[in-house]
């Protein structure tokens, strides 16, 4: 078992290594170059090379056995409602984060990881290549790689690794000190998502419903921060709104848990213990998390992140 945490602690996060120098690399090769003036094709390159190419390798390696703990299943209808209140309380969290950690409320024009800026001219043709290369192809990449892959590899250390560390991971890639607690933020509420719905196409779509709003809404929250004139009044709303949204969303993962205790569906993620055998489970688990926080390869991860975002 020891071993076998050691091998986890350093296999995972090197695929994350690969990823950020890829990201790293996309930012000193002008990557606009790749498809000349066509700047949605260089965005889908990026994405696929960086993200899903990786993913795929990977998972290849681990065999078939790993393939089947990824996730990747439909949702029902009845989980959609799920999705929405988790992009609408992410949303408002962010926003919240962003005004009191961070540079202000956000800007206006959405970038993907401060290498492409998305320009759209308000055509049908504009609006659906910007949906589709900043919109939906992130949410679908980056949501295999940092919650379909990086979960299943840690959650037999325990769902408190697998949140800490996917969150983390996925909160580095934009290689900004600012913005790190706002994507960490993001990471639980796409993580609770996942669990909630069983499957990463429902974190997928709360990840679409945030590009689509950082992409269309943002000026319009802008405008209304704008209008109210003050901060406190902005935040209170925020507050409010967040909090409301939160105990919607908690409330109808609760919901999906008791549909799925009634229909005696098993959690294929954690063990089940008496309570003699908890406290030292959850002991167990806090070790995990330290071990796995630094493991060699993790602060590899970390050097890059800093110099990464230090010289940005």
């Amino acid at each position: 078992m020891v071993q076998d945490n050691f091998r986890r602690n350093m296999r995972a996060p090197l695929i994350v290594v690969a990823v950020y120098l890829l990201l790293v690399l996309s930012r000193i090769i002008e990557t606009n170059n790749w498809a000349g003036e066509n700047e949605y094709v260089s965005v889908i390159v990026l994405q696929l090379l960086v993200f899903l190419l990786p993913s795929v390798i990977y998972t290849k390696i681990r065999g078939g056995k790993f393939a089947l703990k990824l996730r990747v299943r439909p949702i029902g209808a009845q989980k959609i409602l799920l999705s929405v209140l988790g992009a609408l309380a992410l949303i408002c969290g962010s926003l919240l984060l962003n005004i009191l950690f961070a540079d202000g409320i956000g800007e206006s024009d959405f970038s993907l990881y401060n290498t492409f800026t998305a320009t759209p001219d308000g055509t049908a043709e504009s609006f659906l290549y910007v949906t589709l290369a900043y919109a939906a192809l992130p949410a679908i990449c980056e949501e295999f790689f940092f919650r379909s892959l990086l979960c299943a590899e840690y959650e037999k250390e325990g769902l408190g690794c697998a949140l800490i560390m996917s969150s983390l991971f996925f909160g580095m890639i934009h290689f900004n000190f600012g913005q790190l607690i706002i994507y960490f933020f993001a990471g639980i509420v796409l993580f609770l998502t996942m669990y909630a719905t069983r499957s990463v196409i429902g974190c997928m779509c709360v990840h679409f419903l945030y590009n689509m709003y950082g992409l269309f809404g943002q000026g319009f929250i802008n405008e209304v921060y704008r209008t109210t004139g003050s901060t406190e009044l902005f935040l209170l709303i925020l507050a409010t709104l967040f909090l409301l949204f939160a105990a919607l969303f908690c409330g109808e993962a609760s919901r999906l848990y008791r549909l799925y205790s009634r229909k005696n569906k098993l959690s294929d993620y954690i063990e089940t213990f008496d309570d003699a055998k908890k406290k030292k489970r959850l002991k167990k688990e806090k070790m995990s998390i330290g071990e796995a926080l630094l493991a060699p390869p993790c602060l590899v991860c970390y050097l890059i992140f800093v110099i990464a975002a230090f010289f940005a």
